[in-house]
């Protein structure tokens, strides 16, 4: 895995947006003060791949959201081999603390979407780089409180990291793969076995004993088939023998079927006398129907019946209708009468009103006051002064009052007026009345003048009616007439019919029983005389039935005899096949059996025959599956996890501490080297004592630095020749820790170590505040921080 670009936001310390430009970069070192957030850089890194970071417990992400921010996103652009890919990840606050959902990796040549959750990501890293998340902080990135660990890792710990670097599971596939083959070699071993088993009839003593009874059953075969020959001939004479009995015995039938019909002369008189019938009825329909024709074209020239009836009804109504005339006439006249009478009343009456008014306002002008006392109330306010009424003033003298007279007289003419009005209203609902009964007479007589002018002779008019009643009586009848003549004549002719088509049925049965005896040669039929062709059939089947018995019986002697000799010779050819365990069955051809026998013979022969060399095919087969699972056993024990893959782990590690011993020795001054113990736990060897062994734990915090450094540079430098194909690739090595506590000489010494690693194609990141350092590293990225968050800034030298 190499980075190409780190950019991160709301990150820890760097609240803004940050980027961090690895592309083409070697060897950089990330310097600044103390807690300016190097650290956090490479921690993005981390974080970036696996979601987690060093520093924090795995499952914590909320504190790497940076104080006041609602989120933190880091995204890593990096390759691993020829491939590019970017993984981005989220975190955001929630009330429980934080969730980092949103997550994706993205392969940078086709933009094709890796994985899209955040355990997602974290897979696909994992398998894009051959490292967990644990192996990764031991191996690539050296985390502060971490960089010592693969030095006092346990020897299982450091075992596994190292099985998972090199790829050494290879060979405990190999030995799964060679178990699965042991067993797979076993289990063809045990069917091979088994169908060994099922052959052990498959001897030579069984075979000789199968050849002698092929040749016994190839013998009888050919005994069985003249057998065969005699019966085919004699089953053919049987063949014919029984065809000749079936045709005279069919022809014996035949003859005795012939029977003549019931009722066959009474049928045909019937027939005659129903044609008679239907000829006379034919005539009768004619003369009726000529009947009902002529009274039919009488009636046709005589008016129409329902114009004359109505005419005269005409003739009634007028004179009623005339009588409602004059009542109408004299009605309207009497109510003209009495509107003008009740015009002349009405005016008077309005007049009378209106002089009325006229007096009632006069007396009231002139007796206003009177007028005005009669409104007052005692305790109200006067309406003329507005002071208070104290007491009523005196009416005056009794009777003595002209408004009262004249309100009275006014009451009196307004009311004679009304009842005018009534009046009047009245009489002009009368006239309208009147009116319209008048012109409802008028025009009832104006609808029947017309009908009545067509006929003005009432007694013309009675004799034309009394003439078309009686012409439609005459249709009538003669029609009635003619429809009982047509349905006599349809009986009549489904009669015929009926006659006729038992007479067919008669003519199909003779023709059916002529039929069957058609072959044998009976005398002309004459179709014309149904009786007299049945008496010459019966006389003809008299004649020909004795003959054919005859021939019946000489027929059936003849199946006889050839049945006799056909059993003679089976029975023969069934004990000669039973002496060789061969049956017979009724009906089957010997030549068959024996044949059948014959092939059943000589198919067991050769399956005894396959199945002699199959045995000897599978005893190979057998020895071969048991030799295949005993090798299979050594390779799997071989390739065991105490086996081939210790022993790969044993060497590997012996190299990995020769190169690291070379390192530290280098870095030490001489004064140290690693070896191993018995339980590959590493050993310092202290040459400055007498080249002492002692726990890798005893060492200064200084000289675990250069010896964890040693073992990193060692393990980042040998992992790619020590590791099988297809085992991770170390690519990058990032350094955080200790490099303030060695001396100027042995910094120096550290230095060039580092440039000589970088120089080999591998990145290799220093995080340190050490200026000495710093200055040696051709790229450094300068971590500050001021009130508004970390940045950094890219310095080449």
């Amino acid at each position: 895995m190499r980075p190409s670009r780190l950019e991160v936001e709301g990150f820890t310390v760097f609240r803004r947006p940050t980027v961090v430009d690895l592309d083409g970069v070697e060897l950089f070192a990330l310097v600044g003060p103390t807690g300016s957030g190097k650290s956090s850089l490479i921690d993005a890194m981390v974080f970036a791949l696996y979601g987690s970071i060093p520093r924090l417990d795995r499952r914590a992400v909320a504190p790497i959201i940076a104080l006041g921010a609602s989120e933190a996103k880091v995204r890593l652009d990096f390759a691993v081999g020829a491939e590019s890919f970017t993984a981005v990840r989220v975190v955001r606050r929630t009330r429980a603390g934080a969730t980092t959902k949103e997550a994706r990796l993205v392969r940078a040549s086709d933009g094709e979407v890796l994985a899209g959750t955040a355990d997602e990501l974290t897979a696909s890293v994992t398998d894009l780089l051959g490292l967990g998340y644990e192996h990764f902080v031991k191996c690539v990135v050296l985390p502060q409180g971490a960089f010592a660990s693969f030095l006092h890792d346990s020897g299982a710990d450091r075992q596994g990291l190292l099985i998972k670097l090199l790829d050494l599971g290879l060979y405990e596939r190999m030995a799964s793969v060679a178990r699965q083959r042991e067993a797979e070699a076993r289990r063809s071993f045990d069917q091979l076995s088994g169908q060994l088993e099922a052959l052990a009839d498959a001897t030579p003593a069984a075979v000789a004993a199968a050849e002698a009874e092929l040749a016994a059953r190839e013998a009888l075969a050919a005994k069985a088939d003249g057998w065969a020959a005699q019966l085919t001939e004699l089953a053919s004479d049987h063949q014919t023998a029984v065809a000749a009995a079936g045709a005279a015995n069919d022809h014996v039938d035949l003859l005795a079927s012939v029977q003549v019909p019931a009722g066959v002369a009474e049928r045909s008189a019937d027939l005659l006398a129903a044609r008679a019938a239907l000829d006379e009825a034919g005539a009768e329909h004619e003369a009726a129907v000529a009947a009902s024709d002529a009274a039919a074209a009488a009636r046709a020239v005589l008016a129409d019946r329902s114009e004359l009836e109505r005419a005269a009804q005409a003739h009634e109504q007028l004179a009623a209708v005339g009588e409602a005339r004059d009542t109408a006439e004299a009605a309207v006249a009497s109510a003209e009468a009495a509107v003008a009478n009740a015009d002349r009343e009405l005016a008077e009456a309005e007049a009378a009103m209106v002089d009325a008014a006229a007096a009632l306002e006069a007396a009231q002008w002139r007796h206003r006051a009177r007028d005005l006392a009669a409104h007052l109330v005692v305790g109200e306010a006067c309406p003329v002064c507005e002071q208070e009424v104290a007491a009523l003033p005196s009416a005056g003298p009794s009777g003595s009052d002209p408004v009262a007279a004249a309100r009275e007289a006014a009451e009196q003419a307004t009311s004679a007026r009304d009842q005018a009005r009534r009046r009047h209203s009245k009489a002009e609902r009368d006239h309208v009345r009147a009116d319209t009964e008048l012109t409802q007479a008028l025009s009832r007589v104006a609808g029947l003048e017309p009908l009545v002018a067509a006929w003005p002779d009432l007694a013309a008019l009675r004799t034309a009616i009394d003439e078309v009643v009686a012409a439609d009586e005459a249709v009538a009848a003669t029609q009635a007439h003619a429809r009982r003549a047509r349905r006599a004549e349809s009986e009549a002719q489904a009669r015929v019919r009926e006659l006729e088509g038992a007479q067919r049925d008669d003519l199909a049965a003779f023709d059916r029983v002529r039929d069957t005896v058609a072959s044998l040669g009976p005398p002309a039929a004459d179709r014309a005389d149904l009786a007299a062709a049945w008496s010459a059939l019966k006389a003809w089947v008299a004649e020909r039935l004795p003959v054919a018995r005859d021939a019946a019986d000489a027929a059936s002697a003849r199946v006889e005899a050839a049945r006799g000799q056909a059993q003679a010779i089976r029975s023969e050819a069934a004990a000669a096949l039973a002496e060789h365990g061969l049956q017979l069955a009724t009906g089957e051809d010997p030549a068959r059996v024996a044949a059948a026998g014959t092939e059943r013979s000589r198919a067991g022969l050769e399956r005894l025959q396959r199945d002699a060399g199959r045995a000897a095919d599978l005893r190979t087969q057998c020895h071969e599956a048991e030799r295949s699972a005993d090798l299979a056993r050594a390779l799997g024990q071989h390739l065991s996890a105490r086996g081939f893959e210790k022993w790969v782990l044993d060497e590997a590690l012996a190299e990995l501490t020769v190169g690291a011993t070379e390192t530290l020795r280098t870095l030490s001054g001489g004064a140290y080297s690693l070896t191993l113990d018995d339980k590959s736990n590493f050993v310092v060897v202290d040459h400055r004592n007498a080249d002492e062994n002692r726990s890798a734990r005893t060492l200064s915090g200084g000289e675990t630095f250069l010896a964890s450094l040693a073992l990193a540079l060692a393990l980042a430098d040998q992992v790619g020749s020590l590791a099988s194909d297809g085992a991770a690739r170390i690519e990058s090595i990032f350094l955080d820790e200790g490099f303030g506590t060695l001396d100027a000489d042995t910094l120096d010494v550290v230095a060039a170590a580092i440039e000589e690693l970088g120089s080999r194609g591998r990145m290799v990141g220093l995080v340190s505040h050490v200026p000495e350092l710093a200055e040696r590293v051709p790229v450094r990225f300068e971590v500050r921080r001021d009130p508004a968050g970390s940045h950094v800034e890219k310095v080449v030298v």
